[in-house]
């Protein structure tokens, strides 16, 4: 794994030309939001699947993206010293904020993993609705995920879409305070364990309050 911490796009030579170093370094954030995506995706597959298989793959992934967080906002800072352009400058100042996302959601995809290996080692089981629930939460929130990358690497600005993005994350902040009020309902009536419900709880947090793009 250790072989496999490096810059794909980025060479420092690219510095005497501030306007390529940006450029180079761009490709490397794409490369880490698309790193951060499949690594929730894996996650999440650990945990509904209950199935550990990929736990070395996210572990290996998680350790990748703090690596490109590092080494980035190091050239980040040397790419601001540098004689830029209004565009380039505003480009690499929004860079600092989106790696320190992505790499946070690194961070809690490792936080649903160890959910999943409590999940198998404590033998926790969901009615169908709970299992049905998380896995409709995954699948909106990955959509959204995909959505948010789509319209960074296009640098997109058009209001009427970034407005459509904020409404689509409205509705499942919604729909994720409702979910959460029925459970509190179901583990009130005896109908869920205090174990498993609070995992429950948990992986609604962990799949959507802490990988939601709008707090990405």
């Amino acid at each position: 794994q250790r072989d496999a911490l490096h810059m794909a796009y980025f060479d420092p030579r690219f510095l005497a030309t501030p306007s390529v170093a940006v450029g180079q370094i761009f490709k490397e954030v794409l490369r880490m939001g698309k790193l951060a995506e499949s690594n929730f995706k894996t996650a999440m597959r650990c945990f509904l699947d209950v199935d550990l298989a990929a736990a070395r793959q996210v572990q290996d992934a998680e350790e990748l993206l703090d690596y490109l967080n590092q080494e980035i906002t190091d050239y980040l800072v040397q790419v601001k010293a540098l004689d830029l352009g209004e565009e380039e400058m505003r480009l690499s100042g929004s860079l600092f904020h989106v790696i320190n996302d992505l790499e946070r959601i690194g961070d809690h995809s490792v936080n649903i993993l160890e959910a999943a290996q409590k999940r198998a080692r404590e033998k926790a089981k969901f009615s169908h609705k709970a299992e049905r629930e998380i896995g409709d939460m995954y699948a909106r929130v990955a959509h959204m995920l995909r959505e948010a990358l789509e319209i960074f690497a296009r640098q997109v600005e058009d209001p009427d879409i970034l407005a459509a993005m904020a409404h689509e994350e409205q509705a499942v902040d919604d729909w994720t305070a409702e979910l959460r009020e029925h459970h509190v309902e179901r583990l009130q009536n005896r109908r869920c364990s205090p174990r498993n419900g609070m995992l429950y709880l948990d992986m609604l947090m962990k799949t959507y309050q802490d990988i939601s793009p709008r707090r990405a």
